[in-house]
């Protein structure tokens, strides 16, 4: 590959005082010019390959994500249900023990013991003489 310039070049209108390497011209030779080309191709090579493991590693990524999203709304579920089935089991045991029922027998055993010891029943007593013979 040739390196030089074109021939309707003109050096005064293009060198440009910002780029310093403006005005510098390389040539090379045939095998250089190989070599550097399949170094560019070997390089776009890697970058394509990489690319694609990106692509892959987003994509399981992406899969485990949403695995993982649904085993979370799965636990979740089960979690809330148990939840559910507590709270049911904590009402049911607060109605027994604080329903209507429940309150009014406590009230009847708490009078019966105190009334047993401090009043006496009514009818014939055990013990007591009885009236005896009409005349």
């Amino acid at each position: 590959m040739d390196a030089s310039p074109p021939r309707d070049w003109n050096p005064s209108a293009e060198p440009n005082p910002s780029t310093p390497f403006a005005c510098e011209y390389v040539t090379l030779s045939r095998q250089e010019h190989i070599q550097l080309v399949w170094e560019a191709r070997q390089w776009k090579r890697l970058h394509q390959g990489a690319v694609r493991r990106i692509e892959e590693l987003q994509v399981e990524h992406r899969r485990q994500l949403q695995y993982q999203t649904e085993r979370a709304e799965e636990r979740e579920r089960s979690l809330v249900h148990d939840l559910e089935y507590a709270r049911g089991r904590i009402r049911d045991l607060e109605q027994r023990l604080f329903g209507r029922k429940s309150e009014r027998q406590r009230v009847i055993d708490a009078q019966h013991g105190h009334r047993a010891a401090a009043v006496r029943g009514r009818g014939q007593q055990r013990g007591a003489p009885g009236h005896g013979r009409r005349p």
